[in-house]
């Protein structure tokens, strides 16, 4: 039975990587249930309930149900009931992924290698599609039409200065800093030949982050690296000082490019600009501004002309929803974890909380920070945060499981 959960956990990772709106496979939620199927049964089985640390039940109680559905509740008391646009419920949805981190914790299965495994592939999958479309038109135009037909990918050039580059970006590759933390600590605890191979895989990630082509992924594509290799230096203050003369020259080198990526007259920035007027006039209502107005309610924006539920600015459309009343207690669950890098004793992981601060980071003009992507990615780190007895752990327990090898 442990196979079988083993096999569905690394199925759900590659559906939730390579098809995030599940529009291809139609997997995502099937495979779900899957793995929880296969989870009971093998208590069943086994004739033994695992001990859930009650720290993280919870907090999966509090961020994955409760909050959402006091939302939700709003929009129905607001006069949303009968609302035939109403998505409440495909939102609730989502956040129920996070219940996947009962499952981890519970089993001992450690997600870090296989996620960052697929997320390998998805690097691969970046640098080998881009050289497709580049050297081909009619290539391009079927993976531009299939990527917007299935929410997989985009295609398309940008320019900032005399920088001109086709991007290749998959809705997941935000995720990617997953990857290159868990690299950027392996290099640093691994010797010899794992550690050549961590570096290899580190280099590709960092390769396949920069070609998605966004702000966000080439800034985290060697910002993420950076830190943690900081974070765990000797001489911080060494290493401090070669980043900074390092940007320095970047920025004295490239100053036209660093303005432009920055500018409000890029398209994407200029979108962004006019959803915060939106906000900013929707917010403005005392009542939305500390109520909310309701998981799955929508706005009509401004400049899209059409219904919006989700949009880039995630922060302000989590205070849309949720209302300051609500808003304060979720964001504060949400960034919860971070806790965990002032304690030395989770030090082995604080490279996860390390990458899920620039997730989070990367949330401010990200649309997936509460899709089930998101929440699977937090169960990982809320596992890590709430799930583990470190302790334990610390003292020589090693019965934590990685799921790419285990074997029973």
């Amino acid at each position: 039975m442990t196979r079988l959960l083993n096999f569905s956990l690394f199925a759900l990772l590659f559906v939730i990587v390579f098809d995030p709106g599940d529009k291809v496979t139609h997997l995502k939620v099937p495979v779900f249930v899957l793995a929880f199927v296969f989870w009971i049964a093998g208590m069943i089985l086994r004739k033994r309930i695992p001990r859930i640390r009650p720290e993280l039940l919870l907090y999966v109680l509090a961020l994955g149900i409760i909050l959402p559905l006091l939302s939700v509740l709003v929009y129905f008391i607001r006069g949303g009931l009968f609302n035939e646009l109403f998505y409440g419920f495909n939102f609730l949805k989502s956040y129920l992924f996070l219940g996947l981190a009962l499952l981890l914790s519970a089993e001992k299965i450690d997600l870090q290698k296989p996620l960052s495994v697929v997320l390998s592939l998805l690097s691969i999958a970046i640098i080998v599609i881009g050289k497709i479309a580049s050297s081909s038109s009619a290539a391009y135009f079927f993976l531009w039409e299939f990527g917007h037909k299935y929410q997989v990918l985009y295609l398309g050039q940008r320019q900032y200065g005399n920088f001109r580059y086709m991007y290749t970006y998959f809705i997941s590759s935000p995720i990617l800093v997953m990857a290159l933390a868990y690299f950027s600590y392996q290099v640093l605890h691994t010797k010899a030949r794992a550690r050549f191979w961590n570096i290899c895989l580190l280099v590709l990630n960092m390769v396949g982050m920069f070609r998605a082509g966004t702000r966000n992924d080439m800034i985290a594509s060697a910002a993420v690296p950076m830190v943690v290799f900081f974070w765990y230096s000797t001489k911080k203050i060494k290493f401090a000082a070669v980043a900074f003369i390092a940007i320095g020259i970047m920025i004295g080198l490239y100053p036209k490019v660093i303005v432009d990526l920055f500018s409000t007259k890029d398209i994407s920035n200029s979108v962004r600009v006019h959803l915060v007027s939106d906000y900013k006039t929707i917010l403005s209502n005392p009542t939305d501004f500390l109520a909310g107005q309701g998981v799955g309610s929508y706005f009509i924006s401004s400049t899209r002309t059409d219904y919006i539920s989700i949009s880039e600015v995630s922060y302000l459309e989590l205070l849309r929803e949720y209302g300051l009343l609500l808003y304060i207690p979720f964001l504060l669950l949400l960034m919860l974890p971070l806790v965990r890098l002032l304690n030395s004793q989770y030090r082995s992981y604080h490279y996860l909380f390390l990458a899920f601060g620039f997730y989070l980071l990367m949330g401010v003009s990200d649309p997936m920070l509460v899709s089930s992507d998101g929440m699977c990615i937090l169960s990982i780190i809320a596992c890590c945060a709430f799930g583990k007895n470190i302790k334990r752990f610390s003292q020589g327990d090693t019965s934590e499981t990685v799921l790419a090898s285990s074997g029973s």
